[in-house]
Order: C-alpha cells, then sequence, then structure tokens
C-alpha cells in the first residue's frame, strides 16, 4: 500500500500547501512570531496536500477515469479496491498526523474539511428541476468540496500563531473566497482548456456534471434544461451544451463570478500587517485568474 501511496504523490503542483505555508508566514508576522512557519503549522499543510491528494484517488474511482496529472491514474494500474483503500489509508494517515498536534480546534476543523469534501461528492450526483436551486446546489458543492478545505486549514494556521478570533475568521475567509474562485476559474478551464492549457475539454459534462458555464448558459437558453436533467447523456448533448455556451454570455458571467470572490479573498487581508507574504497571497489568486481565463 505505501508503493501505490507514493504513487499518487509523485507528481503534484502542491498548490494547496503553498496557500497553507504563506497564511502560515502572514498570521506568524501579524502576531510578531517572526517570518518562519512553526512545525504544527507545517503538519497542517502537509496534511492539507494528503486529504486533496485522497480524494482525487477516490475522484478517480467514482469517474472511472483512466488518467491523472498525465500519468496512469491508480484504479488503472491497481483497481478500484486497492484504490479506495489506498485513499481510506492516506486519510487515516492525515488524521492521525494532524491529531499529534494536539490543539482541539484544529482537529475539528481537520474533521470539517474531511466531512464536506464527503458530502460535496453525494451533492454532485445531484441536480435540481428549478433553476435558481440548481444554481445554490452548485455553490453548495463547491463550497463543501472546494472552498471548505482551504478555509479549513487556513483558520488552522490562525489558530496556531494564536491571533485573535477577527483574524482568524479572515484567514478562513480568504481560503473560503479563494477557493470558489478557484472553482469556477477550473470549470472555465474546462471549457477552453485545449485551447488555453492543452488539456482534454468538457470532462464535466462528459461525465454528467452540470458546472457553472452550463448553468449561465442554461439561463439564456432554456432548452438547456431537459439537456442538464439528463445529465447530458444522450448522443450530441454535450456537443450542444458547448455550443450554447459559446453563443451566450455564460463565459462572461464566470469570470465575472470569479473575479467577486477574488475581490472578497483579498479584502480579507486589509487588517493583517503589510509582509511580503500578504504581498503573495493578494497577487496568487489575481494571476491564477490571468493566466487561465
Amino acid at each position: 500500500m505505501q508503493h501505490m501511496s507514493e504513487y499518487v504523490f509523485s507528481k503534484g503542483k502542491m498548490f494547496r500547501p503553498m496557500v497553507c505555508l504563506l497564511m502560515s508566514k502572514l498570521c506568524n508576522n501579524h502576531g510578531k512570531l517572526g517570518d518562519s512557519v512553526l512545525p504544527s503549522q507545517r503538519i497542517v499543510a502537509m496534511v492539507m496536500e494528503m486529504l486533496h491528494t485522497a480524494s482525487l484517488v477516490h475522484d478517480d474511482v467514482i469517474d472511472a477515469a483512466n488518467e491523472r496529472r498525465d500519468m496512469p491514474s491508480l484504479n488503472k494500474l491497481h483497481g478500484q479496491r486497492k484504490s479506495i483503500l489506498t485513499g481510506n489509508f492516506i486519510h487515516t494517515q492525515a488524521s492521525m498526523i494532524i491529531s499529534s498536534i494536539g490543539n482541539p480546534r484544529v482537529i475539528a476543523l481537520h474533521a470539517t474539511a474531511v466531512e464536506d469534501i464527503i458530502i460535496g461528492e453525494f451533492l454532485q450526483l445531484h441536480t435540481r428541476e428549478d433553476e435558481n436551486e440548481r444554481f445554490q446546489l452548485y455553490l453548495k458543492k463547491t463550497h463543501k468540496k472546494t472552498a471548505s478545505p482551504l478555509a479549513c486549514y487556513n483558520k488552522c494556521v490562525a489558530i496556531l500563531a494564536n491571533l485573535d478570533e477577527s483574524l482568524i475568521d479572515a484567514a478562513y475567509s480568504y481560503g473560503y473566497n479563494f477557493g470558489m474562485s478557484y472553482q469556477v476559474i477550473d470549470d472555465v478551464l474546462d471549457f477552453i482548456g485545449q485551447e488555453k492549457m492543452g488539456k482534454p475539454t468538457d470532462s464535466d459534462l462528459k461525465m454528467g456534471m452540470v458546472n457553472a458555464p452550463v448553468l449561465f448558459a442554461a439561463k439564456e437558453c432554456k432548452d438547456l434544461h431537459p439537456v442538464i436533467m439528463r445529465r447530458f447523456s444522450e448522443p450530441g448533448d454535450v456537443e450542444y451544451a458547448r455550443e450554447m455556451i459559446k453563443q451566450t454570455h455564460a463565459l462572461d458571467r464566470c469570470r465575472d463570478l470569479a473575479a467577486e470572490y477574488i475581490e472578497a479573498a483579498v479584502r480579507s487581508l486589509d487588517n493583517f500587517a503589510p509582509c511580503p507574504a500578504r504581498d503573495a497571497l493578494t497577487q496568487v489568486p489575481l494571476t491564477l485568474s490571468r493566466r487561465k481565463i
């Protein structure tokens, strides 16, 4: 099992722990702890990546994906059973490691992140007849699956820096809003990826998942409603949805929504003392949006 765990960690962007470590530096600078990262905060950043990686292993089983990060997926190489057990093993190790910190609030936030990812996966399997309820379901799914882990672990490192509650909440707010913007941007990339980044496109729609571009397109094109309700299962559904996204203002509305979340994330940093970490955390979501969409 160890060699399978090592395989899934062998290639990754390490984006989430980078954000977590920058938040640690920001909080420590503000709390007069210096510019270094505490050992307990490094553990939080590591556990955050472990949880994310375990969720990807389980995602690939659910989606029957054959590739992950330009490599054969674990379930392609070793089958579903061993992949599920490997994901569970990584989850267990992450929980044991973060428990070693001994901070009840941090342990509770880790449990919340785990629970929210699972709930997000369940929500992703559903849709709604009502257009407004459908969009609210998408936002709730994004909150649970993507934004909550970023928010929870950013809050953890602020707690470990012994900041006051208003700044702990600000760290959470940064992670939440950044996570929401990240998912909306990723949804746009799923549509334009081939042209912008050389990535395969429409993977969400092909798996029957509803994302932000198609939801915004459906607000202008009512004929998309039955296509969404049958989860793009009939021949030509994905192509039709893609064409409607092109013909509507869907991508512009996605960019506007992502920009709102980015603005809120940056605003969360206002009450922290100026330092290089704050500058970096301000620029990361802006750079991400410009590079991707």
